[in-house]
């Protein structure tokens, strides 16, 4: 799977905007909460960053 540039970044700017923090820095909690509210984005993040 090739990783859509465009697509981890606007993740990324969903996550800034849920939290305000960079996705870096959320906690354990904070991801499965973001999973929970945001379950295709996650499950393509985790495939397409192999977590």
């Amino acid at each position: 799977m090739s990783v859509n540039r465009e697509l981890v970044q606007a993740a990324a700017r969903n996550i800034e905007q849920m939290f305000g923090k960079d996705p870096l820095e959320i906690t354990e909690g904070e991801w499965r909460q973001f999973k929970e509210l945001n379950p295709k984005t996650a499950e393509w993040l985790e495939k397409a960053l192999k977590i």
